[in-house]
């Protein structure tokens, strides 16, 4: 027996339709925002490591910078002290410099082995800090972060300095310091040196220890850049921080709308059967 429908059959596959349409529609918008959760989610990670990088290399400019300025005081310190050493134990008599300025030998029984070597080694220290572990720190960080530092690295060696304060020294020859700081011929320039040459010495110390300052400065700058890439990431990481639970709530809601669409379109369809039953 073959059974009509009805108008109210009609409407209610309509409607059954219309519901099932609406379970794929909002099963396609799931889909969608869980791509954009999954983007989303690489990008704040991306961030993460962005943030993390910056933190690191602030860390590494700050402590580099605190090793330049505790350095720079006692490297200072001991530049004029083991000067003076020398100078107070010196014969006055063997001197213009010490006779001019009337200073006289501390102790007739001191040895000025002790001062020379001392002094010695405080300028290879100088030499060595300078140009190995603040130099070629500073040159680390920057090639370690070409991302960041895209600019020429600031790079200044003792060979500099001294072409600087070359026209303020006696003994203008490099190689008479590089001798000096060299333990293979250190010995055979101390029994050689002069008290004059010891005021040169102390004169490119204290060049090289002022050039500390050019680096601290320079980090002070590297600090402010890495402050603003590390606020402008920070806002990012915020704002796809909202985006992700803005869209896991919208995907929420689609998820939810996706059942109620789906137990309606079955509703009505139980709902049609019965009447098909009767007919």
């Amino acid at each position: 027996m073959r059974r009509k429908l009805n108008n109210n059959s009609i409407i209610l596959i309509v409607v059954i339709a219309l519901f099932t349409l609406l379970s794929y529609s909002f099963d396609q918008l799931v889909i969608r925002n869980e791509d954009k959760l999954r983007n989303l989610q690489i990008k704040l990670d991306n961030l993460n490591t962005e943030i993390e990088t910056y933190n690191s290399v602030d860390i590494q400019l700050m402590t580099l910078s605190d090793l330049i300025l505790t350095e720079y005081s006692n490297l200072r310190r001991s530049n004029k002290y083991w000067l003076k050493a020398i100078l107070i134990n010196t014969d006055h008599e063997k001197s213009n410099i010490l006779l001019e300025n009337n200073i006289k030998k501390f102790s007739k029984n001191t040895n000025l082995d002790l001062p020379y070597q001392r002094y010695s080694e405080h300028f290879y220290s100088i030499i060595v800090f300078f140009n190995d572990e603040i130099r070629n720190k500073y040159a680390d960080i920057h090639w370690w972060n070409k991302k960041i530092f895209t600019g020429e690295v600031f790079e200044i060696s003792y060979i500099d300095v001294f072409d600087e304060i070359k026209k303020d020294l006696k003994n203008k020859d490099l190689n008479f310091y590089v001798d000096l700081v060299n333990t293979d011929s250190m010995d055979e320039v101390l029994k050689k040196v002069q008290l004059s040459d010891w005021h040169d010495i102390y004169i490119f110390s204290h060049a090289i220890i002022k050039n500390l300052t050019k680096y601290h400065g320079y980090i002070e700058m590297d600090l402010k850049r890495i402050e603003t890439y590390l606020e402008r990431s920070e806002t990012l990481r915020i704002n796809t921080i909202e985006e992700i639970s803005k869209v896991s709530t919208f995907k929420n809601y689609f998820i939810l709308s996706s059942i109620i669409s789906q137990i309606l379109s079955l509703l009505f369809l139980l709902i049609l059967f019965r009447i098909l039953i009767k007919l």
